[in-house]
């Protein structure tokens, strides 16, 4: 059974971005990414923010939809609910994370 695994913003970035994070950075989120050993969870406030980072990196319209709609057919999309806020603030509590 593959780990479930959430990417957050910068981990899309690294793999996107080829000025973004150096060689090691792109390469480990690439291939965190393309892993079969991995189910990979994203949420949609992710999928915002990384359309966002690359705008303002320059890649045009055309060419984030696309990178973003690769990534939506390998991972899991996840809604951004209320009781996704709670959830995650129960866990900052528990294991002290900050959000």
């Amino acid at each position: 059974m593959p780990d479930k695994v959430f990417i957050d913003t910068n981990i899309l970035i690294y793999a996107s971005l080829e000025n973004s994070g150096g060689t090691i950075k792109r390469e480990r989120s690439k291939a965190v990414l393309g892993s079969s050993q991995n189910e990979i969870i994203i949420s949609v406030q992710v999928l915002n923010e990384s359309y966002y980072v690359l705008q303002r990196n320059g890649l045009s319209d055309a060419l984030i939809q696309k990178i973003l709609s690769d990534i939506v057919l390998s991972t899991q999309v996840i809604p951004l609910t209320e009781n996704t806020i709670r959830l995650a603030w129960d866990l900052k509590n528990k294991y002290q994370f900050s959000i």
